[in-house]
């Protein structure tokens, strides 16, 4: 019974309206990622959670990310994953990056799921009738002079497998993050890209992702 114009009682601006629903829809991490057995368990349960947040709220992808978005549900979240490693002996720094990179591969993952999704809905397609069809695309596009390397991943059937390429890669990055948490208790020196870094380089890195 509300007209769209009657929220603005309520809220001063288009984007404040958006920021309440991102900032309810993105709700909170479940408990079971604070009680984790393990750090790695508790960053995999921390993907899934945001991973199936974004696939229930797809709309969420669309906006614009324009900085860190200040509210309860962002801070929870963020708390969440440092909470999870923390007993790793890593900085804050470290700590804050990881959470970074587990949280953006569920963010890419979900884009790329809720895409295709779409297009399942769109076109009343099977997950191996789409496979089918992107296969057939891509062996008519793709060819060995142009494309050798992704011709012969093509030729072995790689677009018609239905493996979980996200879940491989978030299982290599945290089998890396695991070697480099073991490296730092074992007294090992890892290549640390950051250390050393002066204020002004830093800044520039950061102007450039």
């Amino acid at each position: 019974g509300y007209t769209p114009m009657s929220l603005y009682r309520y809220v001063s601006a288009k984007d404040d309206l958006i920021l309440l629903m991102l900032e309810e829809a993105t709700g909170l991490p479940s408990e079971d990622v604070r009680t984790a057995a393990n750090w790695r368990e508790g960053m995999e349960l921390l993907y899934h959670d945001m991973l199936q947040r974004y696939l229930q709220h797809s709309w969420m992808l669309d906006v614009p990310i324009n900085g860190t978005a200040t509210t309860p549900s962002t801070a929870a979240w963020m708390d969440a994953g440092l909470h999870v490693l923390a007993g790793t002996g890593l900085t804050p720094l470290e700590k804050i990056s990881i959470v970074l990179l587990v949280t953006g591969h569920a963010r890419w993952a979900g884009t790329v799921e809720a895409g295709y999704a779409r297009l399942q809905r769109d076109a009343g397609l099977t997950d191996d009738e789409l496979a089918a069809q992107e296969n057939a695309l891509f062996q008519l596009l793709v060819t060995a002079d142009a494309y050798p390397d992704l011709r012969d991943a093509v030729d072995s059937g790689v677009f018609l497998d239905q493996g979980d390429p996200f879940a491989l890669g978030l299982a290599r990055c945290l089998d890396g993050i695991a070697s480099y948490i073991a490296a730092g208790e074992s007294g090992r020196d890892e290549p640390r890209p950051w250390a050393g870094l002066e204020d002004a380089e830093i800044a520039d890195d950061r102007r450039f992702r």
